[in-house]
């Protein structure tokens, strides 16, 4: 499990702190594309990661990054990136089924936020799912 949490979640180091034993957790810099370092953090790993949770603030279709929003019209410029989280990996057949959470507020809803989750389970083949931001799941 890798759970990456953005720096602009209220009490972000106290969640990082709260994670389940055994999960590897990623706090985004903020100066840094948070694409960019949550496909590196994936790459890097020695086993890939069965799921990944994000968890940053959100409105329908969007993503708020500190280092800059994720939506719809920002995913065209991460295609080849998002296709590989899952499947480049040596050991990638061990992960049968990886799953993504977005705990972000509202991420999924409406229209906009349909489109997202089905265009980003579409990229990685993973399942993707938009959940409450209540951290069931990823705290001890």
């Amino acid at each position: 499990m890798l759970v990456v949490i953005d720096q602009g979640v209220a009490d972000y180091d106290l969640l990082a702190a709260g994670v389940l034993p055994g999960a590897e957790v990623l706090v985004l810099s903020e100066e840094m594309d948070a694409i960019a370092q949550i496909t590196a953090t994936l790459h890097r790993a020695p086993i890939p990661f069965a799921s990944l949770h994000v968890v940053t603030r959100g409105s329908p279709g969007v993503l708020h990054f500190t280092s800059g929003d994720f939506s719809l019209k920002t995913l065209k410029g991460y295609v080849e990136q998002l296709q590989t989280w899952f499947v480049n990996h040596p050991s990638s057949l061990n992960v049968l089924h990886p799953k993504i959470f977005l705990y972000s507020n509202r991420v999924g809803a409406q229209h906009a936020g349909l489109e997202f989750v089905d265009t980003l389970t579409w990229l990685t083949g993973a399942t993707v799912a938009a959940v409450p931001d209540t951290y069931e799941g990823i705290l001890k």
